[in-house]
């Protein structure tokens, strides 16, 4: 429960269990090369304030590092660095105010995945988790990726960011949710929200084949200058999908949504579900 034995144990690598607060005093940032599983003690909350250390967990290329249920780790500047490692969010909660950088960064073969738990920024115009290069990947399977006043999520230089669970939210009224500014977003489940447009594609790739998109002050998809973006299902607070249809898909009125069907069978998928269903198969 105190900074010097917390900085040990992580360095010795393998589960570590903090059983009191810290706040760290030392800017010099945890630099993981093994792999770690952070964790508190049955569960209890306990709080990690790391503001005195920019990239406070830094995972190097080869390592891993888990941050489970009772970690809450708070700062005001970034919190996490995959620097071509991969970090797992399972269960535990991460808030930044006003972080100067994004707080959660991957690049090289860099890897976030949000299993369970939240991250979130709740104030600043520094998004919440941003991806670099070809190699980098962000995976939200579960929880909470959120944005008070900026974008949530952005993939730039090819990084592909996969959202198949969970929810991803701007709360601002004029940044987007999720940004493919040159990397690539594909939205298979979860919902993705914002009070603007709700994922923009800008010189990237937006791939939706599912999920559920909400816009309360613009639209729900959108592709800046004939930027690439693909529709194959989910269901949309607006009609904005329609533009962005691939072939063999519709929009239809879903109470107040709107959701993309198949206007037929076209893929080998809808075809084996269709059989499974019975009758008439088109």
């Amino acid at each position: 429960n105190t900074e010097k034995e917390l900085r040990e144990a992580i360095e010795d690598g393998g589960e570590v269990v903090v059983t009191g607060d810290i706040t760290l005093e030392d800017d010099t940032p945890f630099v993981i090369t093994e792999n770690v599983i952070l964790k508190s003690d049955d569960g209890k909350e306990v709080t990690i304030n790391t503001a005195a250390a920019t990239d406070a967990f830094t995972v190097n290329s080869g390592a891993e590092l888990t941050l489970g249920e009772g970690i809450t780790v708070t700062s005001s500047t970034s919190i996490l660095y995959a620097n071509g490692g991969t970090i797992n969010i399972e269960g535990a909660v991460l808030t930044a105010d006003a972080p100067r950088y994004a707080l959660a960064f991957a690049e090289g073969t860099g890897v976030i995945n949000v299993i369970t738990g939240t991250v979130k920024t709740t104030s600043g115009d520094k998004v919440t988790i941003d991806a670099e290069g070809s190699n980098a990947k962000v995976n939200v399977i579960n929880g909470v990726v959120e944005s008070a006043e900026s974008t949530a999520i952005t993939v730039r230089d090819n990084a592909v960011l996969t959202v198949d669970g969970g929810t991803v939210e701007s709360k601002s009224s004029s940044m987007v949710a999720i940004h493919a500014h040159g990397g690539k977003a594909v939205v298979a489940n979860g919902t993705v929200k914002s009070g603007f447009n709700t994922i923009c594609s800008e010189g990237g790739t937006v791939e939706i084949e599912g999920g559920t998109i909400i816009s309360t002050g613009g639209k729900a998809v959108y592709a800046h200058q004939g930027a690439a973006l693909e529709v194959k299902g989910g269901t949309f607070s607006d009609e904005s999908a329609g533009e962005y249809l691939a072939d063999g898909y519709m929009v239809e009125a879903n109470g107040a949504m709107f959701k993309v069907v198949s206007d037929g069978i076209n893929t080998e998928k809808e075809l084996r579900e269709a059989i499974e269903d019975g009758g008439e198969v088109v």
